[in-house]
């Protein structure tokens, strides 16, 4: 979806909980929303106040890619759980981004190789490493984190990650009561 103003386009895949709140608190008029998706909300919201403001606010699961046109920055970011996936693949020629690692077969910036070590990792754990796949050159987007990609001419893309939420740490006093006791005997 594209903003109205047509200087943001949105993929997302997934629900945002609280959308009706977001209208209100960046200001959107619901009568010149064109639709009543989430999608819309969202892509409007950051187009009003910018994507790290929105998803300071934003609750529900989902995986984002929007794309600035006036700064040709690609913003990729995950649910702060991480429910819905998000791969992405940068090489000197660009940026891909999937909901699944198997979509980058097809992609001609992907190499067409495995990651052997990640590979073995999840045949070990029977999980992979939350930022690496078993394909070379495809890393998760973690949960909660939010990455940036500019590009500065052809072939020349500049990376950044942001953590925009993380578990917080439970207070020192739960912490200390649980330490040698057993959950029925706790008071959390």
């Amino acid at each position: 979806m594209v903003s109205a103003s047509r200087r943001w386009a949105l993929v997302f895949n997934g629900e945002i909980y609280n959308s009706h709140e977001l209208i209100g608190h960046f200001g959107l008029n619901p009568d010149s929303l064109r639709s009543t998706s989430d999608t819309e909300v969202l892509v409007e919201s950051i187009d009003r106040a910018g994507i790290r403001p929105v998803l300071d606010r934003a609750l529900g699961m989902f995986a984002i890619a929007a794309y600035d046109t006036v700064e040709r920055r690609l913003w990729l970011t995950r649910d702060r759980l991480g429910i819905k996936p998000l791969y992405a693949l940068q090489s000197g020629r660009g940026v891909a981004f999937a909901s699944e690692a198997r979509a980058f077969h097809g992609c001609p910036l992907f190499t067409g190789r495995g990651n052997p070590a990640a590979a073995y990792r999840c045949l070990d754990r029977l999980s992979v490493d939350p930022d690496s796949s078993i394909l070379t050159g495809v890393e998760q987007v973690r949960p909660g984190e939010l990455r940036g990609y500019t590009a500065h001419g052809p072939g020349r893309v500049e990376p950044e990650r942001h953590q925009h939420w993380s578990i917080p740490a439970a207070p020192s006093s739960n912490r200390s009561r649980m330490r040698g006791s057993r959950w029925k005997n706790s008071r959390l």
